[in-house]
Protein backbone atom coordinates (compact mmCIF):
# COMPACT_ATOMS: atom_id res chain seq x y z
CA UNK A 1 0.00 0.00 0.00
CA UNK A 2 2.73 2.49 0.96
CA UNK A 3 4.72 1.71 -2.21
CA UNK A 4 1.67 2.66 -4.29
CA UNK A 5 1.43 5.96 -2.42
CA UNK A 6 5.16 6.60 -2.98
CA UNK A 7 4.74 5.91 -6.71
CA UNK A 8 1.87 8.41 -6.87
CA UNK A 9 3.93 11.01 -5.02
CA UNK A 10 6.91 10.49 -7.34
CA UNK A 11 4.69 10.73 -10.42
CA UNK A 12 3.10 13.89 -9.03
CA UNK A 13 6.48 15.49 -8.34
CA UNK A 14 8.06 14.53 -11.67
CA UNK A 15 5.16 15.27 -14.05
CA UNK A 16 2.95 18.24 -14.76
CA UNK A 17 -0.12 16.02 -14.65
CA UNK A 18 -2.82 15.53 -17.25
CA UNK A 19 -4.80 18.32 -18.88
CA UNK A 20 -7.77 19.59 -16.81
CA UNK A 21 -10.38 17.69 -18.85
CA UNK A 22 -8.26 14.56 -19.38
CA UNK A 23 -8.85 11.23 -17.69
CA UNK A 24 -7.12 11.02 -14.31
CA UNK A 25 -6.91 14.77 -13.77
CA UNK A 26 -9.06 14.73 -10.61
CA UNK A 27 -6.92 11.96 -9.06
CA UNK A 28 -3.73 13.85 -9.96
CA UNK A 29 -5.14 17.09 -8.55
CA UNK A 30 -6.01 15.37 -5.25
CA UNK A 31 -2.51 13.88 -4.91
CA UNK A 32 -0.94 17.19 -5.96
CA UNK A 33 -2.79 18.98 -3.14
CA UNK A 34 -1.70 16.30 -0.67
CA UNK A 35 1.95 16.58 -1.74
CA UNK A 36 1.83 20.38 -1.49
CA UNK A 37 0.35 20.07 2.01
CA UNK A 38 3.07 17.58 2.96
CA UNK A 39 5.75 19.97 1.66
CA UNK A 40 4.26 22.90 3.59
CA UNK A 41 4.19 20.83 6.79
CA UNK A 42 7.80 19.67 6.47
CA UNK A 43 9.46 22.84 5.15
CA UNK A 44 10.15 25.61 7.66
CA UNK A 45 8.02 28.74 7.31
CA UNK A 46 10.92 30.89 6.09
CA UNK A 47 11.22 28.62 3.02
CA UNK A 48 7.53 28.53 2.07
CA UNK A 49 8.32 30.90 -0.79
CA UNK A 50 9.78 27.85 -2.57
CA UNK A 51 6.40 26.11 -2.64
CA UNK A 52 4.47 26.94 -5.80
CA UNK A 53 1.07 26.00 -7.20
CA UNK A 54 1.92 22.42 -8.07
CA UNK A 55 4.16 19.73 -6.63
CA UNK A 56 6.55 19.55 -9.58
CA UNK A 57 7.33 23.28 -9.51
CA UNK A 58 7.75 23.20 -5.74
CA UNK A 59 10.05 20.19 -5.87
CA UNK A 60 12.17 21.79 -8.62
CA UNK A 61 12.43 25.01 -6.57
CA UNK A 62 13.63 23.07 -3.52
CA UNK A 63 16.12 21.05 -5.58
CA UNK A 64 17.49 24.18 -7.25
CA UNK A 65 17.93 25.89 -3.88
CA UNK A 66 19.60 23.02 -2.03
CA UNK A 67 20.91 20.50 -4.58
CA UNK A 68 23.74 22.60 -5.97
CA UNK A 69 26.72 23.27 -3.74
CA UNK A 70 27.69 26.85 -3.17
CA UNK A 71 31.14 28.25 -2.55
CA UNK A 72 30.66 27.64 1.19
CA UNK A 73 30.19 23.88 0.65
CA UNK A 74 33.31 23.75 -1.52
CA UNK A 75 35.29 25.74 1.07
CA UNK A 76 34.12 23.55 3.96
CA UNK A 77 34.99 20.38 2.07
CA UNK A 78 38.46 21.68 1.16
CA UNK A 79 39.05 22.81 4.74
CA UNK A 80 38.03 19.36 6.00
CA UNK A 81 40.57 17.82 3.58
CA UNK A 82 43.34 20.14 4.71
CA UNK A 83 42.72 19.53 8.43
CA UNK A 84 42.20 15.77 8.07
CA UNK A 85 44.48 13.53 10.16
CA UNK A 86 44.75 9.77 9.78
CA UNK A 87 44.51 7.38 12.70
CA UNK A 88 47.30 4.74 12.61
CA UNK A 89 44.76 2.10 13.68
CA UNK A 90 42.38 2.72 10.76
CA UNK A 91 44.52 3.88 7.83
CA UNK A 92 42.46 2.28 5.06
CA UNK A 93 39.19 3.68 6.43
CA UNK A 94 40.73 7.13 6.81
CA UNK A 95 42.26 7.01 3.33
CA UNK A 96 38.81 6.12 2.00
CA UNK A 97 37.29 9.11 3.80
CA UNK A 98 39.92 11.44 2.36
CA UNK A 99 39.35 10.03 -1.13
CA UNK A 100 35.62 10.59 -0.69
CA UNK A 101 36.31 14.24 0.19
CA UNK A 102 38.41 14.60 -2.98
CA UNK A 103 35.57 13.02 -4.99
CA UNK A 104 33.09 15.48 -3.49
CA UNK A 105 35.30 18.38 -4.57
CA UNK A 106 35.45 16.91 -8.08
CA UNK A 107 31.66 16.51 -8.09
CA UNK A 108 31.34 20.19 -7.09
CA UNK A 109 33.38 21.08 -10.18
CA UNK A 110 36.65 21.68 -8.30
CA UNK A 111 38.79 18.60 -8.97
CA UNK A 112 42.04 18.15 -7.04
CA UNK A 113 45.03 17.03 -9.13
CA UNK A 114 46.75 13.73 -8.34
CA UNK A 115 49.94 15.49 -7.24
CA UNK A 116 48.05 17.71 -4.80
CA UNK A 117 46.07 14.70 -3.52
CA UNK A 118 49.38 12.97 -2.76
CA UNK A 119 50.58 16.04 -0.86
CA UNK A 120 47.32 16.13 1.12
CA UNK A 121 47.64 12.41 1.98
CA UNK A 122 51.21 12.94 3.21
CA UNK A 123 50.03 15.93 5.27
CA UNK A 124 47.31 13.73 6.81
CA UNK A 125 49.80 11.11 8.05
CA UNK A 126 49.60 10.45 11.81
CA UNK A 127 51.91 12.56 13.98
CA UNK A 128 54.26 9.64 14.67
CA UNK A 129 54.88 9.21 10.95
CA UNK A 130 56.80 12.46 10.47
CA UNK A 131 59.98 10.55 9.54
CA UNK A 132 58.17 8.69 6.75
CA UNK A 133 56.68 11.93 5.43
CA UNK A 134 60.12 13.59 5.52
CA UNK A 135 61.70 10.65 3.70
CA UNK A 136 59.02 10.67 0.97
CA UNK A 137 59.37 14.41 0.47
CA UNK A 138 63.20 14.27 0.54
CA UNK A 139 63.40 11.55 -2.10
CA UNK A 140 60.81 13.15 -4.39
CA UNK A 141 62.53 14.73 -7.37
CA UNK A 142 61.79 18.36 -7.97
CA UNK A 143 60.38 19.38 -11.30
CA UNK A 144 59.80 22.79 -12.78
CA UNK A 145 56.22 21.83 -13.65
CA UNK A 146 55.40 20.67 -10.12
CA UNK A 147 53.41 23.80 -9.36
CA UNK A 148 51.49 23.46 -12.59
CA UNK A 149 50.66 19.84 -11.72
CA UNK A 150 49.40 20.82 -8.28
CA UNK A 151 47.44 23.91 -9.18
CA UNK A 152 46.54 23.24 -12.80
CA UNK A 153 48.17 26.49 -13.94
CA UNK A 154 51.51 27.63 -15.31
CA UNK A 155 54.35 28.12 -12.84
CA UNK A 156 54.40 31.76 -11.82
CA UNK A 157 57.30 34.14 -12.14
CA UNK A 158 57.65 37.74 -11.03
CA UNK A 159 54.84 39.96 -12.25
CA UNK A 160 54.88 43.64 -12.93
CA UNK A 161 52.28 46.08 -14.17
CA UNK A 162 52.90 47.74 -17.50
CA UNK A 163 53.56 51.45 -17.16
CA UNK A 164 50.87 53.55 -18.71
CA UNK A 165 48.42 50.66 -18.74
CA UNK A 166 45.02 51.88 -17.65
CA UNK A 167 43.45 48.43 -17.41
CA UNK A 168 46.11 46.92 -15.14
CA UNK A 169 47.53 44.46 -17.65
CA UNK A 170 50.12 42.14 -16.15
CA UNK A 171 53.12 40.61 -17.89
CA UNK A 172 55.85 38.27 -16.75
CA UNK A 173 59.25 39.71 -16.06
Amino acid sequence: MSSVICEHIILTITTDGPAPKAKGYNDWKKINIQVLALLKMTVIIKLHYLIGYNAKTSWNNIKTQFDTPGILAIFNNFRACSHFRMNPNSLMKDLGELTTMFNHLAAYGEPVSNAFQAIMVIAAFPAGWDNLASMILATHTKCKGCLSQCSGSKPRTKYRTLKGSSNGEVTTA
